[in-house]
């Protein structure tokens, strides 16, 4: 009497097919593919991603809840998937509490199964929603876990993580502002307090340092040490020899050398400034939040005491969050029109999808200066080096999408 061969469960049987389908691929050369084959593959592949991290995930979510760690000896289940992937600690342990966040999120799961959320996002949308208000609804939590699955069309992880923190205003508009404020201010007292600078020296002519800071305090740090490590300075820090946290190491000797801050070097056109936007009414009493250039958020009260500290501008808004030109009409963009076009631009660079940070881009004019086009914030835009090339060359030609935002299209 012969027996079957014991059945492969449905899991095991798909990474069977998939590993075996993978061999195949592997031995296809690339260059036989063309341009839209890649760009189709490179689509469905953060599709399949996306597929595969949910089977992950629902993997570690059960072996989480069978306690599959105590059976294997393991201290915890983030040790236990540590074992088994030779990931980190902290990745593991952050891969843990994502599966068990995404547990008790079916639309965010169900999303990221479907591929239509990268991993990177689903967490993104799983720590804002876990971040509201212990008194918030279920039903308002589950407004917000919508809203952001629905903005993740359009916006990657990062993105998301900023939307984030706005999500107080589309649940409660009325409210949102006074309880920003008060969420932002305690966030501020307890970053504050955490601040620490440690160093130890090493013995042989180096130290070492370690340190917690604000956001605000690291946002102004990363501007004066991107001044600093300009590759167009005359006495540039060689960037080609050394990683960018050696540079950025290199440049923070220079920071401390070139005390006051006035005299740090200037890149991309402007001192070295950190941009608070807030409204009007802040700026005169209001709580509404004040926006940093680089993404994050400060009290109004902090922006107000920001106001006319040395290295930080208050852009002050009109109702329409119009930023005004104030600059002359001459061939280069002032530094007044560059702050304000940063602020437009959310401080990155102007062109869809790039996200290199504002403050190494050139001035662009969209109307070409030599034929006509002002020198003005309208008629202007930050670019990084690489898509200034671009929209100087007559292969392309420049798209207005909004202000602040241009897309750039090959003529055919």
């Amino acid at each position: 009497m012969t027996t079957s061969p014991p059945q492969l469960h449905p899991v095991d049987a798909c990474l069977d097919r998939i590993t075996a389908e993978l061999t195949l691929v592997r031995a296809v050369p690339m260059w036989t593919t063309s341009r839209e084959q890649r760009a189709r593959s490179l689509s469905r592949l953060k599709t399949i991603k996306a597929q595969l991290a949910a089977v992950e995930m629902a993997v570690i979510a059960q072996a989480d809840v069978d306690n599959d760690a105590a059976e294997s000896g393991a201290v915890n289940t983030a040790a236990l998937v540590r074992s088994l992937t030779r990931v980190s600690g902290s990745e593991a342990s952050r891969t843990v509490k994502t599966a068990r966040a995404l547990d008790g999120h079916v639309r965010t799961a169900e999303a990221l199964a479907a591929g239509k959320v990268t991993l990177d996002q689903a967490t993104e949308i799983l720590a804002a929603v876990d971040a509201l208000p212990p008194a918030t609804s279920t039903e308002d939590r589950a407004r917000a876990e919508h809203h952001l699955l629905d903005a993740a069309t359009v916006h990657d992880a990062r993105e998301l993580r900023r939307l984030g923190t706005h999500l107080l205003e589309v649940l409660d508009p009325d409210h949102a502002d006074q309880l920003l404020a008060v969420r932002l201010e305690k966030e501020e007292a307890r970053a504050a307090r955490k601040s620490y600078l440690e160093f130890f020296d090493r013995g042989d002519g180096s130290s070492d340092y370690r340190g917690n800071m604000t956001n605000l305090h690291r946002a102004m740090a990363e501007r004066y040490l991107g001044a600093l490590m300009n590759p167009h300075r005359p006495d540039a820090i060689d960037l080609e020899s050394m990683s960018r946290a050696e540079a950025r190491g290199q440049a923070f000797g220079q920071l401390l050398e070139r005390i006051p801050a006035d005299q740090i070097s200037r890149t991309g056109g402007v001192n070295a400034t950190v941009v608070v936007t807030m409204t009007l009414e802040s700026l005169l009493g209001g709580l509404k939040a004040a926006s940093l250039d680089t993404g994050g958020l400060i009290s109004a009260r902090q922006a107000r005491r920001l106001a006319c500290a040395a290295g930080v501008i208050p852009a002050v808004l009109d109702g329409d969050g119009a930023v005004l030109d104030l600059g002359p009409q001459v061939r280069f963009h002032t530094p007044k029109q560059r702050l304000a076009m940063n602020v437009q631009q959310g401080g990155t660079c102007a062109v869809e999808d790039c996200d290199r940070p504002a403050w190494i881009c050139d001035g662009a004019h969209l109307v070409a200066w030599q034929d006509g086009g002002h020198t003005s914030v309208e008629n202007g835009a930050l670019v990084c080096p690489r898509h200034h090339t671009l929209a100087d060359s007559t292969r392309y030609k420049i798209e207005r999408i909004r202000p602040g935002r241009i897309r750039l299209v090959r003529r055919q």
